[in-house]
This record gives C-alpha cells, sequence and structure tokens, in this order.
C-alpha cells in the first residue's frame, strides 16, 4: 500500500498473515514497496498532507528568506523559522542563512537578496563584524567618512572631538591656546574633550625644570632633575 510500511506482530520471523499495512504519519513518507519504516520529513522542509504520504516529494521545501532545523514537521509555522536582520537566504529548503559581509548591515528579517537586504554602513557609521543587524555610531574622539568601513578613525594628536556619529574629519577640533597664549596639546590620538589639551611642558637640561612653556631653571639644593627633564625630584637622605 502506497504511504504505508509493514508492521509485523509476530514473535518469531516475519509471515504475511502476522503483518499489516500502517499509514506513515503526518511529517514523513514511505517509498512504494518498503517495510522498514517511514521517513522524516528532512530539516528546512515540511508535509501538511497529512498521513499516508508516498515519496519525498510530499514534503515541502521552506521559502526563501526562511529555514529549518527540525525534521518531520507537519506545518511551516513549525518547520521554518525566519532569516534574523543581519541575515539573508536566497534557496529554499535550506538549514540556515547567510550572514551579511562586514562593512555592511541589514536591519530587516526575512530577506531574500544578498543585494537588496545587506547594504553599506554610511559615512560617520561603522560594521565590523558579518551579520550585522544596526550600523554603529564613530565614538567620541573618532570619525569615519567613507561608506562601508568596518571601524572608524581616531583623531589625531592636537585634536578632539565631542560628538558621536561624526562623519568628517572637520570633527575633530584643534586644541585652543591657554591664557598665556601657549599651544596646548593631546598626548593621544582620539581624544574625546577639551579637556585632554593641556600645555606640554618643555624638556629642560639635566639639573633643571621647566618654569614657563619656554623657560628653564636649575633645581634647588638638595633636588636634582629628572632623565626628562621635566621635573625636579627631591634627593634621598644622605645624597
Amino acid at each position: 500500500m502506497v504511504g504505508s510500511v509493514s508492521q509485523c506482530y509476530s514473535n518469531g520471523g516475519i509471515q504475511a498473515s502476522s503483518c499489516q499495512h500502517v499509514r506513515c504519519p503526518s511529517g514523513t513518507y514511505s517509498s512504494t514497496g518498503t517495510v522498514y519504516g517511514c521517513t522524516n520529513c528532512a530539516a528546512g522542509k515540511y508535509s501538511s498532507n497529512g498521513a499516508g504520504q508516498s515519496g519525498s516529494s510530499s514534503c515541502t521545501y521552506c521559502a526563501p528568506g526562511k529555514y529549518g532545523v527540525k525534521q518531520a514537521q507537519t506545518s511551516e509555522a513549525d518547520a521554518c523559522q525566519p532569516c534574523s536582520a543581519g541575515t539573508y537566504q536566497p534557496g529554499e529548503g535550506s538549514r540556515n542563512c547567510v550572514d551579511c559581509d562586514r562593512g555592511k548591515f541589514n536591519d530587516k528579517s526575512q530577506q531574500t537578496d544578498e543585494k537588496k537586504a545587506c547594504v553599506p554602513c554610511p559615512s560617520g557609521r561603522y560594521c565590523p563584524d558579518r551579520g550585522e543587524a544596526t550600523a554603529t555610531q564613530c565614538p567620541k574622539g573618532q570619525y569615519q567618512n567613507e561608506e562601508e568601513k568596518v571601524a572608524c578613525v581616531k583623531c589625531g594628536i592636537g585634536t578632539y572631538n565631542d560628538e558621536e556619529g561624526s562623519a568628517n574629519k572637520t570633527a575633530c577640533v584643534e586644541c585652543p591656546v591657554d591664557d598665556q597664549n601657549n599651544k596646548k596639546t593631546t598626548q593621544r590620538e582620539g581624544e574625546e574633550a577639551v579637556s585632554a589639551c593641556k600645555v606640554t611642558p618643555r624638556s629642560c637640561e639635566r639639573g633643571q625644570r621647566p618654569v614657563k612653556i619656554d623657560d628653564c631653571e636649575p633645581c634647588r639644593p638638595g633636588f636634582y632633575g629628572n632623565k626628562q627633564g621635566t621635573r625636579c625630584m627631591l634627593c634621598r637622605v644622605g645624597r
């Protein structure tokens, strides 16, 4: 009988008189003539046609934009899950979804076309990993003036940026001068606030210390100059 298997109840060998045909349950099928059991519809497929189905053609593929990981499913809702944001799937009957490449993102689920789903990260944002669902704003102290990038660019020495999502290098503001017109700078790249701008002490000769931006004086008795020429250090007792 098509769509059924032989189930035998004898204690010994198989006897035709002790066997009866059993319909394969929904979500499975049996090829004509087999007596070894029903076959599950594979992951990425389902069968909602009821019991007694014959052949793998009775199993329906999950549609593009969806995927399935469970076997022997009896409905599309149970068998097929939508691809999440950050992914897509152009094929039917799939067991997984495809991640968007780095530098791109996809904020919609159940997408089927890579070019439509995965769009370049805009300037001022970055997409560091595969499968990104959102484009992340550049943090303070950085900018990105190009699209489809996986990182932002740090503002250079002597500048800072106190805004997020900057899309141009002009967002990096030059450090101001102090009240004596001495130029301020930063000690590192990527600073986020004007408070990071400091007047850099002048490096003096050994035995001296800076007293102004452009002047030095000898260390007092009992003190010595450090190697960098930026300060005087108290001598140890007995020296």
